[in-house]
């Protein structure tokens, strides 16, 4: 079936043909009381449907709604009539005239509000599936094992890329939801939560965690480990051996280093109240006596938060 073919965007035209329509039904409503008047309204009908037709040819260039509009359009009985016939055959061609053309922007209409639908669907269209190159790229990346079931997978083509969360619950198409599966085990998955799919086909614990995770986890280390940079030592003094962070690369807010889990005592003030260590700065605590030959956990606490766990016997013995 041929359509019509806008030269014009489609609001445009059926804004066009909207004044058309509202110009002929003004015509069409003219009184009429003798010739003189019958005549001027049939010259104003002439050229407004003129001025329609070449409108319609303007706008689609496949002629289809020029067609539209001139097919069946009555035209005027022969022979002599009386004035009342006249202006009948009169408002009959104007109501046929502008039938066709509301019929064309009805149609005119409903293309402008599908043209809109299918703009938004299209615009809020996330894709599914991975493209080839990433569905190698992910087969690349991750351990050949099933993400759901935890057993070897045999290769790329017996291969299901599934979605950690479901698609249809919002998760996104990209290599850090996507992980490979059997295609039996995707299937048996659906909408089912990564927990109880791996439950339900008995993933076992021990699975090598995808080359993806152990990145982003060395990454997240590096960027933890880097946060503070700073050193620890032990050195004695007068037969008591101390504990010493140096030169951190920021401040270590709220500082408090545990011997195990108890706390150690500033040297300065002998109290084991949290200190902030400058940038570049650094502090030393005493270690408890009971300490003797023991190899004690010494932990470096920001707040809540252990920045730093070490053996005693691990770190660097300096002087004083």
């Amino acid at each position: 079936m041929v359509r019509p073919k806008f030269t014009i965007p489609i609001e445009e035209a059926h804004k066009r043909i909207d004044l058309q329509l509202r110009q002929g039904r003004t015509i069409q409503k003219y009184n009429i009381f003798s010739e003189s008047d019958l005549k001027a309204a049939n010259i104003q009908r002439s050229k407004w449907y003129d001025k329609t037709k070449n409108l319609l040819e303007l706008i689609d260039d496949n002629q289809i709604l020029v067609k539209q509009f001139h097919y069946l359009t009555p035209t005027l009985s022969s022979g002599e009539r009386d004035l009342d016939e006249m202006v009948h055959d009169f408002r009959y061609r104007m109501d046929k005239d502008l039938k066709n053309l509301q019929s064309i922007y009805d149609s005119i209409d409903l293309l402008k509000d599908l043209k809109i639908h299918k703009t938004k669907i299209k615009n809020t269209k996330k894709p599914r599936n991975l493209t080839h190159a990433q569905e190698k790229k992910c087969w690349d990346l991750n351990p050949h094992m099933c993400n759901l079931c935890g057993r070897k997978l045999h290769g790329i083509s017996d291969t299901e890329f599934e979605h950690t969360q479901a698609f249809a619950k919002g998760g996104a198409t990209d290599l850090t939801n996507v992980k490979l599966s059997h295609r039996s085990c995707n299937t048996q998955k659906g909408t089912k939560s990564l927990k109880v799919a791996r439950k339900m086909l008995g993933y076992h614990k021990n699975i090598k965690k995808s080359l993806i995770e152990l990145k982003l986890l060395k990454k997240k280390s590096t960027r933890k480990n880097m946060m503070h940079n700073f050193t620890l030592e032990k050195f004695f003094e007068n037969g008591k051996e101390y504990v010493r962070i140096l030169h951190p690369s920021k401040t270590v807010e709220a500082c408090l280093i545990l011997c195990n889990k108890d706390p150690c005592k500033w040297w300065d003030d002998n109290s084991i109240l949290p200190r902030h260590i400058r940038s570049g700065g650094g502090g030393n605590v005493l270690l408890p006596q009971d300490v003797g030959n023991t190899n004690p956990t010494i932990t470096v606490m920001s707040g809540k938060r252990a920045i730093r766990k070490m053996k005693l016997k691990d770190m660097v013995l300096t002087h004083p």
